[in-house]
């Protein structure tokens, strides 16, 4: 079936696990299309942003991080970010037992999309570089938060 959109043409038949996209309000109508070709996807509130990855069984793509409001905010957002979690889940090994699905050695990855509106850049420097110093922050905060999880999940196996 050939589709109008020529982007989903384009990245149905694409080869990779992780694509993200900014500006991705257009693709919104179409994830169908995507999800047809096992694309997972998940955009943020305000569906500029999106994520889409194949993964196992279990796998998925929550926001853990960044603006979220409701769909009947239609301010101007000068700087447009989201932090996204990817577990990959699991999947069937040669010997067909399940096992745990990795990319790059890794069972789950954490990507940060943002994009900058060239015009607010441009007339609000400040309050973009605002905004970018709370996405780093968070980028660094869920990293820490993370990262105690994970030691103190280690203290309580141990003992």
């Amino acid at each position: 079936m050939q589709y109008n959109n020529y982007f989903i043409n384009i990245t149905k038949n694409l080869a990779a696990y992780i694509f993200m996209n900014c500006e991705a309000t257009t693709l919104y109508p179409h994830r169908s299309l995507l999800e047809a070709e096992l694309f997972t996807t998940c955009f943020n509130d305000y569906k500029d942003l999106m994520v889409a990855a194949r993964f196992g069984k279990n796998g998925y793509i929550p926001q853990i991080a960044g603006p979220n409001t409701d769909e009947q905010d239609t301010r101007p957002r000068y700087v447009s970010w989201a932090i996204f979690e990817i577990s990959w889940g699991t999947s069937l090994e040669r010997n067909t037992e399940e096992g745990t699905l990795s990319r790059a050695r890794m069972q789950m990855h954490r990507v940060c999309v943002y994009h900058v509106i060239q015009d607010a850049i441009g007339k609000s420097q400040g309050i973009c570089g605002e905004v970018l110093a709370i996405l780093s922050f968070e980028c660094v905060i869920s990293s820490r938060r993370d990262r105690r999880r994970r030691e103190q999940s280690l203290l309580l196996c141990s003992s």
